[in-house]
């Protein structure tokens, strides 16, 4: 048989992960719209604290998805 193979997408990712994706996501557009110097520093800072949080999130899921 000829043609593409197909993979099975599996959703191992939680919906609280998805959120803080979004989350991470509005940060970053806010980010790249700031202009002072002060709220810069202040939104990178809250920046790198969500992409910790989803980096770990996802870990997580990722480790306890075969058991769910």
């Amino acid at each position: 048989m000829l043609g593409y193979r197909t993979r099975k997408s599996t959703s191992w990712i939680r919906l609280e992960g998805w959120n803080r994706f979004e989350e991470r996501r509005e940060i970053k557009e806010k980010l790249i719209g700031v202009r002072s110097a002060r709220l810069r520093t202040r939104s990178q800072e809250e920046y790198r604290n969500k992409d910790l949080e989803v980096k770990r999130s996802i870990q997580k899921d990722m480790r306890e998805w075969p058991m769910t």
